[in-house]
C-alpha cells in the first residue's frame, strides 16, 4: 500500500484559502480532499489528515459537543449503538499527532443546506471516557477528546489592578498544546463584576461559607479559540467578559450555539415565572 502524503499549507477550495469562520459546501470539500462525505470522522484516503465534524446530530445519540471553559473543543467520538470503540475515525483522531496527521474541525450548524462552517485546525491535548445513553436509551462508553486549536502569537499584560484590556491567544507547550486564558485578566474581571454570578445571583461563597470565598468562574463572551484566530488580541474585560456560576457557565455553552448572557438570563426569568 502506497503511504499517505502529507498535507501541506492551508486548505483550499476552488481556488479560496478556507480561514476560520469560512462557509463552504461540504462536497466541494471531499471533492478536493477526499474522504467520506457522510461520516463525523473522516480520515482522508490519500493525505495525513483527518476532517472532523460537529453539529446537533449528536444530542439524538445521546452527547453534545462544546467548547469548555479553558478553550478547548470537547468533542465526542463516533458511535451510535453500543459501546464507543477506539479503531476507525476515534483512532485516527486519537493517533492523529502520533501519526504525523492534522486535523481539522467543521460545524454542521451552518445554517445553509450542504454546508459547513470552517472552524480550524486543532490537535488533541486529552482523550477521556464517560457513560451515557446511546441512540436507543442504553447505557454505554463514550469517548471524548478535548481538541485545542493551534494559534500563533505572543501575548503579555500590565498589572490587571491598572488594566482592563489584555492580550489573549497565545499558544504554549506544557504538556500539550492549548489556548492560554491570560489569568491576570481572569482576575480582573473578578475585579471588576464581583464574584455573584451575572445571570442567577449564585454566590459560592454564601451556600460554601468561607470555602467558597472568592470563587467564581469567568466566562469569556466570544470564545479565545475563536476570537485570536492566529492573532494577538485585546481584550476589554468590561464588555467581553462575565462572571457565572459553573451551571450559568455550562448552560451559555450549551448546543449548537453560544448563547448571551442576557440571553441566558431571560431563560432562568421566565423559568421562574413558570415555576
Amino acid at each position: 500500500m502506497a503511504s499517505k502524503r502529507a498535507l501541506e499549507g492551508p486548505l483550499v477550495v476552488d481556488g479560496a484559502l478556507l480561514a476560520p469562520g469560512a462557509v463552504v459546501q461540504r462536497r466541494a470539500l471531499h471533492r478536493v480532499y477526499g474522504g467520506n462525505r457522510q461520516g463525523g470522522i473522516t480520515p482522508l484516503g490519500a493525505r495525513r489528515a483527518v476532517f472532523a465534524f460537529t453539529g446537533l446530530s449528536g444530542e439524538g445519540h445521546g452527547y453534545h459537543d462544546e467548547w469548555l471553559p479553558d478553550g478547548t473543543f470537547h468533542y465526542y467520538g463516533e458511535g451510535q449503538v453500543g459501546d464507543m470503540q477506539l479503531t476507525k475515525g476515534n483512532a485516527a483522531i486519537d493517533q492523529h499527532a502520533a501519526s504525523d496527521s492534522r486535523l481539522f474541525l467543521f460545524d454542521m450548524n451552518s445554517g445553509q443546506s450542504g454546508k459547513v462552517i470552517y472552524r480550524g485546525e486543532f490537535r488533541k491535548v486529552r482523550r477521556g471516557e464517560d457513560r451515557g445513553p446511546d441512540r436507543n436509551g442504553k447505557e454505554r462508553r463514550r469517548y471524548f477528546f478535548d481538541l485545542a486549536p493551534l494559534l500563533e502569537g505572543v501575548a503579555s499584560a500590565a498589572d490587571a489592578d491598572a488594566q482592563d484590556e489584555f492580550d489573549e491567544g497565545r499558544e504554549r507547550e506544557i504538556r500539550s498544546n492549548r489556548v492560554e486564558r491570560n489569568r491576570k485578566a481572569v482576575e480582573a474581571a473578578k475585579r471588576i463584576h464581583g464574584v455573584r454570578c451575572q445571570v442567577c445571583g449564585f454566590a459560592f461563597e454564601e451556600r460554601y461559607g468561607t470555602h467558597g470565598t472568592g470563587f467564581i468562574e469567568v466566562h469569556h463572551m466570544v470564545p479565545v479559540a475563536e476570537a485570536a484566530r492566529g492573532r494577538k488580541r485585546k481584550v476589554d474585560v468590561r464588555r467581553e467578559m462575565a462572571v457565572l456560576c459553573s451551571n450559568c457557565h455550562r448552560m451559555v455553552h450549551r448546543g449548537g450555539r453560544l448563547l448571551s448572557v442576557d440571553e441566558l438570563r431571560v431563560l432562568v426569568e421566565n423559568a421562574a415565572r413558570r415555576g
